[in-house]
């Protein structure tokens, strides 16, 4: 066991992510005068402080452009999107989207540029790492590449145009595709850029070197629309350079990372990644993904597909980015209306191997989501049984920080009884030899189970042990001998779970 725990010690760094549009805006009320990235970080610094945030994501920091916040003023199904989350919409309210990037540099309307490197720096002296946005896929529809290297763009024509509205775009005399992935019309607010041009990728790993100075890492949007294959299936031969460059089909991520490490050896890259492509774009250096797939199997309420997940090797559960909710998403207080449902499915996401991403208005339970294309947001209250959840969950998360996770196998608690099959348990060890057993009954019946603790009990030579419940306040002390034969005894409501300090 202490080689298992030399070996599988893991981290589980905590990510927070704050709308910077929407949350400055509200801050220039508050403060009556027009608030700066300096103001937003010492106003949520306590709150990173009391849950130990490793990682401050701030959520598009970037300049748009007039052009694309045009699109969104402009594009009927948007705005019908816009009115159901505000309902007391107004024209300034619509900001444009900050995946729209017209340039990488600081949006005016969030102060100078050196404002950025400021709050990377005030972050670090609180040992809190910066990650901003990086957008691979497209630019917006005011990037000067539309005008200075149409090359580094798919370029179609007056028939592509006329066939497919949906997908180009007339900007000037040049018919350009909008950016997309290979299920879903384009990004009309956006244009694509041709990762087979050689002049492009070193152009785009210019920018990441250059926003390198202003943060500590990236949370790279779509990153696997730059994968060959998936190149390939979105434009077939679209993307042969219309200037005669040899068109490159290498991973762009093969060469950006590696380039961008010999220069911040420590700088981290996020993929917002999907369609199973997790592995491979680990594999391609990035130091953490998306975990989509226990997000979905958790929001659909089954307990064996998220034991099922739960079972992947250590290398790739350190490497996953567990999340309840972020922009993309409906907020977690809204998909779990019932707060059972919600805090057993925190405890699966968040006391697990992996980055911890929470969203801002996460710990406070806001059930309102709040569209990329606006900068307001409905006001809402607090819910304070949820709050109070999340601070426990902190505590929880903190005793067993550095741990070595174990995933435990459950049996019928009796014959006839198929309730077991909603159980899910799992053992940490942490740094200062202590166990805790998680074990959430994630079905909506209540049930029963046991649950083997196997190759821990190898070394233990007591008669009894305690196992302290921290979620209840109890203790319960079991015989070792009948724990191997027959397994810990549980019986929970549904969405039940138990904490258990081992002693």
């Amino acid at each position: 066991m202490a080689e298992q725990r030399a070996n599988c010690s893991n981290f589980s760094p905590s990510l927070y992510q704050i709308n910077t549009r929407v949350l400055l805006a509200e801050l220039h009320k508050e403060l009556s005068r027009p608030a700066t990235l300096l103001d937003l970080i010492e106003k949520y610094l306590p709150v990173l402080k009391q849950y130990d945030i490793n990682f401050l994501y701030l959520l598009g920091v970037w300049q748009t452009g007039p052009g694309s916040i045009a699109v969104s003023k402009s594009n009927e199904g948007w705005r019908e999107e816009l009115l159901h989350e505000l309902p007391d919409l107004i024209e300034s309210d619509i900001t444009g989207s900050p995946f729209a990037i017209a340039s990488y540099t600081l949006h005016t309307d969030f102060g100078k540029p050196d404002d950025l490197i400021a709050a990377k720096k005030r972050l670090n002296d609180e040992s809190i790492y910066l990650i901003l946005d990086f957008v691979p896929n497209h630019v917006g529809l005011d990037h000067r590449w539309i005008d200075e290297n149409p090359e580094f763009l798919i370029v179609g024509t007056e028939q592509d145009l006329r066939e497919n509205p949906k997908r180009w775009t007339r900007i000037g005399n040049k018919i350009l595709a909008y950016g997309r992935d290979p299920y879903y019309d384009g990004w009309p607010d956006t244009v694509q850029i041709n990762y087979r041009h050689t002049g492009l990728r070193q152009a785009m790993i210019r920018e990441i070197l250059s926003i390198s100075r202003f943060c500590d890492g990236l949370r790279c949007d779509m990153s696997m629309l730059l994968l060959p294959d998936v190149i390939h299936r979105t434009w077939g031969n679209r993307t042969i350079p219309t200037d005669g460059t040899t068109p490159v089909d290498q991973s762009f991520w093969l060469d950006a990372i590696p380039e961008t490490r010999q220069i911040r050896p420590d700088f981290i890259f996020i993929a917002e990644v999907y369609w199973d492509l997790e592995w491979e774009l680990q594999q391609q250096g990035f130091n953490y993904t998306y975990d989509k797939r226990l997000y979905d199997r958790l929001r659909d309420r089954i307990a064996e597909p998220v034991r099922f997940h739960l079972k992947a090797d250590i290398s790739f559960m350190k490497k996953s980015v567990r999340f309840l909710e972020n922009h993309d998403e409906p907020r977690a207080a809204a998909v779990y209306s019932d707060e059972r449902q919600h805090q057993a499915a925190a405890i699966l996401s968040y006391c697990v191997p992996g980055m911890h991403f929470f969203a801002e208005g996460q710990f406070e339970g806001y059930k309102s989501k709040v569209s990329m294309h606006v900068g307001r947001r409905r006001k809402e209250s607090p819910n304070p049984a949820i709050s109070t959840f999340y601070a426990l969950l902190h505590k929880y998360r903190n005793s067993i920080k550095n741990s070595v996770y174990s995933l435990k196998n459950i049996v019928p608690a009796w014959e006839a009884n198929p309730t077991h099959v909603n159980f899910i348990a799992w053992t940490m060890f942490n740094h200062l030899e202590e166990m805790y057993l998680f074990v959430v009954n994630y079905g909506s019946t209540n049930g029963q189970c046991r649950v083997l603790l196997d190759n821990f009990l190898d070394d233990v030579n007591n008669v009894d042990l305690n196992f302290n419940d921290l979620v209840a306040d109890k203790a319960y002390k079991r015989s070792v001998e009948e724990l191997r034969k027959i397994g810990l005894y549980i019986d929970l409501p549904m969405w039940g779970f138990h904490v258990f300090l081992v002693k």
